[in-house]
């Protein structure tokens, strides 16, 4: 059978960039120097236009990480018009907090440095994650002009953002000593001091409700939170305070409550939940 296809382009073909080095870290004991590494979806034609970015942080307990398994659902973005990153950070294991969000603010500085590189909007970009990826997403966007989190390559290059998608993430883990307590062993050494007030400082700073605060207006940037109501994890508490805290402080936030929804599971990545993620991106 022989036909003849008339094919109107709607949307353009994007590219798979793998395992782009953007910082050395210490490894081995400190006796050598490891590539952390970003993945990029770009559109395979460039043009003039800018495209915004959307960084994305995957989840996985702080003991684990993968920056290749949510590729294919990131593609959506693109056909979106959004350029898109997965980006590595340090564990646990490897290296405790500040570790992890030293590295997310050092990816998101030479994604800026290479903005003409890529065609991104560099006055664009959005960083979320979902559960410890969403807690470093918030914490990223919070802590503009906490120098201690600025380490590494292209220190001249600003790692704001100018948007925050959280999905489940963390937002106070200040506390252990909670009579139901959801803290696991991996959140412990996450934030492991060498003694107790060491630990209780760790914790302090990786709680995203602690920056609050420190803003000034024009540095309030907005937030997406998601969260369901019966995630057997991240207790929704963690999100539904920081909603009303963010909110009590003057800025921007939509929290979605998802019905029924739990930790990680496939309501969060439906059509309908990427389109709103989409559009908040859009309108910065």
């Amino acid at each position: 059978m022989k036909k003849e296809l008339n094919v109107q382009v709607i949307q353009e073909p994007c590219t798979y960039h793998t395992h782009i080095p953007f910082s050395s870290v210490p490894a081995g004991f400190d006796t050598t120097q490891r590539a952390l590494v970003l993945n990029l979806i770009l559109p395979r034609e460039r043009t003039t236009e800018k495209r915004p970015l959307l960084i994305w942080l995957c989840g996985g307990a702080f003991s684990q990480m993968n920056v290749d398994v949510w590729m294919a659902e990131l593609a959506f973005y693109t056909y979106k018009g959004f350029a898109v990153a997965s980006v590595e950070y340090r564990v646990g294991p490897e290296a405790p907090f500040p570790a992890a969000l030293i590295d997310v603010k050092a990816a998101i500085r030479f994604l800026r440095a290479h903005a003409k590189e890529y065609g991104l909007d560099e006055s664009r970009f959005v960083v979320m994650g979902e559960s410890a990826g969403g807690q470093l997403a918030s914490l990223a966007g919070l802590t503009m002009g906490e120098k201690e989190f600025d380490q590494g390559e292209y220190p001249e290059v600003s790692s704001a953002v100018q948007g925050v998608v959280d999905l489940y993430g963390p937002s106070d883990i200040r506390e252990f000593d909670d009579p139901t307590p959801w803290h696991p062993f991996w959140l412990r050494q996450f934030c492991l001091g060498k003694t107790e007030e060491e630990t209780a400082l760790l914790r302090y700073k990786a709680s995203p409700v602690t920056y609050i605060r420190k803003h000034a207006e024009e540095e309030k940037i907005p937030f997406l939170i998601f969260h369901g109501d019966a995630d057997p994890l991240v207790p929704f508490s963690q999100s539904s305070e920081f909603y009303e805290q963010l909110c009590a402080n003057g800025y921007s936030v939509d929290f979605m409550v998802i019905s029924g929804g739990g930790h990680g599971s496939g309501e969060f990545y439906q059509p309908v939940i990427k389109e709103q993620i989409a559009e908040f991106s859009r309108r910065l």
